[in-house]
């Protein structure tokens, strides 16, 4: 780590809980795009991030492989004046990673001038005391799934300790946060309701796509609506089964003529159980995730993407589907209406009517022109409204109105 940094620039350091070459959280693609972006709007970044394995909650803890530690991209963002800093896991319990985030934060603080710091999640519950202690403003970039299972009960010991936890690492400390960058409005919604955030010291930054999905090149000579698309983690929540079964009735209904490719990392023996019960296994395709210039490829040849999540707090598949000028087909839940304009760039049916799930998907079959159009409109829109460099100019932004506080 460079012990200076320029006084003219900003220097900002954002925390992040997992490794940033995981495939198992979103936020690993989104923190080095906008820690980039700050970078080339005049900012030094520094990335403090936990090498951690997000998804093992055994003991003891094992470390992550070092393909999902992200050193691919130290070079990369080295350019746009950004470095990483790995913090190691700690060997009891992801709870306790706040304490190695705070050991790193202080020897930062000793090499250099710091102006802001960016929190996701839990890893910046210890940092609070230490930053206002120096001026430092505290931000959390709120990309969280959805805080609604902050709102549980727990029952017995465990269960109190978890809650116990969960306030004192993640709850205390967005509540004393300087500021707020909400990535929808929904997300805003949960952090005023569930968390109990002042509203007004939340300000909204969508997430962005990069030029490398909107840029993709579409064939709109080819016919028919044929070419069907599931991308992101095989996982309940990611609502895969709706999509299978919807297509199920699709098929039913005597519209046969397609192919639908699911590309993640997940239940691929659910997905497969499904696909067989529902009576459609031949036309489905089911492999684990790809890089960005294999999902690029995937969107190039897709002619509708299906999206059903339960739950999004922003939804940057979706985004990303619209980007490269496919409409989507998706619930309206959480925040997916505020990324897909329905009837616009996409179809949303209430969440869990399958049924409706289907007849969108039909209607788009039906009517090609139609349903190509609708790409088009999707792909304006999210040049428009959802880039990097808007996110990180709204943020820096914060970062004058934070120190004017």
């Amino acid at each position: 780590m460079n012990a200076r940094n320029d006084s003219r620039r900003p220097s900002i350091v954002i925390t992040y809980p997992f490794p940033l070459g995981t495939k198992a959280a979103g936020g690993s693609r989104t923190t080095p795009e906008v820690a980039r972006h700050l970078g080339k709007l005049g900012a030094d970044v520094i990335i403090v991030t936990v090498s951690t394995n997000p998804l093992d909650r055994r003991f003891p803890r094992k470390p992550p492989k070092d393909a999902e530690l992200g050193f691919h991209l130290d070079e990369m963002l080295r350019e746009d004046h950004v470095e990483i800093v790995r913090v190691p896991q700690h060997p009891l319990h992801y709870q306790f990673d706040p304490h190695n985030v705070k050991s790193a934060m202080r020897r930062i603080l000793r090499e250099r001038r710091v102006d802001l710091v960016i929190a996701h999640y839990n890893e910046a519950g210890c940092l609070g005391p230490m930053l206002r202690a120096r001026g430092i403003p505290l931000a959390f970039l709120a990309t969280w799934q959805t805080y609604s299972y902050l709102d549980r009960e727990y029952r017995g010991l465990q269960g109190k300790l978890k809650k116990w936890s969960e306030q004192k690492y993640t709850v205390e400390p967005h509540r004393r946060a300087d500021i707020l960058f909400a990535i929808s409005e929904f997300t805003r919604g949960e952090l005023v309701d569930i968390l109990g955030v002042e509203r007004e010291r939340i300000v909204i930054a969508p997430l962005g796509v990069r030029e490398t999905f909107t840029g993709i090149e579409r064939d709109d000579t080819r016919p028919g609506i044929t070419r069907f698309l599931f991308f992101g983690r095989v996982v309940p929540s990611k609502g895969f089964r709706d999509a299978l079964e919807a297509l199920g009735k699709l098929a039913q209904r005597g519209v046969t003529d397609w192919t639908f490719r699911m590309i993640g990392e997940g239940r691929h023996d659910l997905a497969r159980q499904a696909a067989e019960e529902f009576g459609i296994s031949a036309q489905v395709t089911i492999t684990g995730s790809t890089d960005d210039a294999g999902l690029q490829r995937e969107l190039a040849n897709a002619d509708l993407a299906i999206l059903p999540s339960h739950a999004e707090s922003f939804g940057l598949s979706i985004a990303e589907a619209q980007g490269a000028g496919i409409p989507v087909v998706a619930y309206a839940a959480g925040s997916v209406p505020e990324v897909v304009a329905d009837g616009e760039t996409g179809w949303l049916a209430p969440l869990f009517d399958v049924d409706a799930l289907s007849a969108s998907i039909e209607e788009a079959v039906r009517d090609p022109d139609k349903t190509r159009a609708m790409g088009r409109a999707a792909r304006e829109r999210v040049q428009r409204l959802f880039n990097w460099t808007n996110t990180a100019r709204i943020i820096l932004d914060g970062l004058e109105t934070a120190r004017s506080r």
